[in-house]
């Protein structure tokens, strides 16, 4: 019998040894994803079927790191950028503010940061194009919402309803990037009535005439 309960006592120290090494292995994995990834990730990994974590690993979502030039730093409270992966910005779309970053770009030298975006065409190890705000003061203007604007020749525009049947259609090239649309510091007045659907018919109309006009010159 001491035999027996010699061997159980053997076998119960070497399973709490086996514990206790997992236990340490998993504590080490907790150490190195905090230390790479940062907080915030880490806990997204570490959860127990947390949503933010699937969607990364189903290609829903993808996980950018921004590297920024020596010279420029990320203002406070941003929360969303607009990235492209050709440089166009006509075409860029949203990523949005996860945390900052413990990695450095070996190139770039500047501040790291992590955003997220749904992935689409993006595929790991593209080199992206990044768009954000810059200038922290106050300025005044005029809000113009994504459905009001198009692109023309690599430019936003957008038509505003002068009468019952006179548009002008108004340059946003100096506007500012806001969440939703655009900020217009020129150009636009408070008040003015924007073209929220049908801006590209009349973008066409505008040119259809332009050419009937050349025609009878």
């Amino acid at each position: 019998a001491s035999k027996n309960v010699s061997y159980a006592k053997s076998a119960l120290n070497g399973a709490k040894a086996h514990v206790q090494a997992l236990n340490y292995n998993v504590q080490a994995i907790r150490d190195e994803a905090l230390q790479q990834w940062g907080e915030k990730i880490s806990g997204w990994v570490l959860a127990n079927g947390g949503k933010e974590w699937q969607r990364l690993l189903s290609h829903q979502d993808s996980l950018l790191l921004v590297s920024l030039p020596v010279d420029l730093s990320l203002p406070a409270e941003t929360n969303i950028i607009r990235i492209s992966r050709n440089g166009s910005r006509s075409h860029a779309r949203k990523a949005y503010y996860v945390s900052s970053a413990r990695l450095t770009d070996t190139v770039m030298q500047g501040e790291t940061y992590f955003f997220k975006t749904a992935t689409g065409k993006l595929r790991s190890g593209m080199r992206l194009d990044v768009w954000f705000a810059q200038d922290e003061q106050p300025v005044e203007g005029v809000f113009v919402p994504d459905q009001a604007i198009l692109w023309h020749d690599g430019e936003p525009w957008a038509y505003v309803q002068l009468d019952d049947e006179l548009y002008q259609r108004k340059p946003l090239k100096s506007a500012l990037e806001a969440a939703g649309g655009l900020f217009a510091r020129d150009e636009f007045n408070a008040g003015d009535s924007l073209v929220i659907r049908g801006a590209q018919m009349l973008l066409s109309e505008e040119f259809r005439w332009q050419i009937l006009d050349e025609d009878d010159d």
